[in-house]
């Protein structure tokens, strides 16, 4: 005759756990260990691949030389408005001869202009030229001594360029 046991709770494991821990245990063990093996793989895919990739994204909108290399102009530009059909006044000139000063000095008045001569043509030289003469500009009438250095300063689409690329970020 066969003796026949009921079962009155879980299945046991061999080491008196429920079955079914058990088994979780060591699929969650095995898929830790499978993560564990990717990972090396998963960190390198990441560094050399989506992390440039979002800097160069990041790099597309972000415009910050022109407010980084003439603050004190992007300042002086925000009351007035391109819509008036003149250009800018005194104070603005005033506060690009300050800036250009500075930016001469370290040398990025050319960065300037050459971010901005991809939205207007001529703007690169415009810099330049300006950039090799603000050190001899007398103070105050900056409007006249810019126009006399280059009729360029004279014309409204530079100053609207400038104004539009004053954000931190391409429009």
């Amino acid at each position: 005759m066969t003796e026949t046991t009921a079962q009155s709770g879980p299945m046991l494991a061999a080491d008196g756990t429920p079955l079914k821990a058990s088994l979780a245990r060591a699929l969650r063990r095995q898929k830790l260990r499978a993560l564990m093996l990717i990972a090396p793989l998963l960190l390198f895919i990441l560094l050399t691949f989506i992390a440039p990739i979002a800097d160069m994204l990041f790099r597309s909108v972000e415009n910050g030389i022109v407010p980084r290399t003439l603050p004190q102009t992007v300042q002086a530009l925000e009351t007035w408005t391109p819509a008036s059909g003149e250009i800018p006044g005194e104070e603005v000139f005033a506060a690009l001869a300050a800036d250009l000063k500075v930016a001469v000095d370290a040398k990025t008045h050319t960065q300037v202009g050459s971010r901005l001569n991809y939205e207007n043509p001529g703007i690169s030289s415009l810099f330049r030229t300006t950039g090799r003469k603000v050190d001899r500009l007398d103070d105050g009438n900056y409007k006249e001594q810019f126009l006399k250095i280059d009729k360029g300063w004279g014309d409204l689409e530079i100053w609207r360029t400038i104004k539009r690329f004053s954000g931190g970020y391409t429009p």
